[in-house]
């Protein structure tokens, strides 16, 4: 139910511009009861849309917003992370024996955190689907080395939201986009 309201959400923020005709058609409405009838059911219909318009408007206001804070402050972490990230896997490619250290462990621990996050708020509909597809993407490249794949099935034992990190090995790559199905 939650994946088909932030659908819908997501939806309606992207082509807000039909809300406007929406509003305009119940205040003529309104206007119209309020001239042929009178009383006060014309004012009533015309309040209600017009309070639905403003309050659609400063929800996408505070959503995007809200957005932009969670994009920027996760961004910001993952910049704090990507050369130490980078390094892993090029010393990985260059000796796939290569055994992960504590300090591997511990940057990769930070990232499956930083992933988990990304996940919980996009789950909770407060990421745009663009963006998170394109941080998915990007997990996938990581995903690729099979001791930081191993890495996150000793770390899944502990909860991280119901993120699932991405599995990119042969029968993963069968999955066309698991983040969509699972949490999309």
């Amino acid at each position: 139910m939650r994946r088909y309201w932030r659908r819908l959400k997501h939806c309606l923020f992207r082509n807000d511009w039909v809300i406007w005709p929406i509003t305009l058609f119940f205040v003529i409405v309104g206007i119209g009861l309020e001239l042929c009838i009178g009383g006060d059911f014309g004012w009533k219909i015309m309040l209600a849309s017009l309070g639905f318009f403003y309050f659609f408007q400063k929800q996408k206001l505070e959503e995007t917003r809200l957005m932009k804070e969670l994009v920027t402050e996760f961004n910001n972490r993952y910049d704090k992370l990507n050369e130490q990230l980078n390094d892993i896997r090029t010393r990985r490619e260059k000796t796939p024996s290569l055994h992960l250290s504590s300090i591997d462990r511990a940057v990769l621990n930070d990232y499956f955190n930083l992933c988990a996050e990304e996940h919980l708020f996009n789950d909770l509909g407060y990421i745009d689907p663009k963006v998170w597809e394109s941080w998915y993407n990007g997990m996938k490249i990581f995903a690729q080395d099979q001791c930081i794949q191993e890495a996150w099935k000793q770390e899944e034992k502990d909860s991280y939201y119901g993120f699932t990190f991405p599995d990119v090995s042969r029968a993963g790559r069968q999955e066309k986009y698991r983040s969509e199905e699972v949490h999309g």
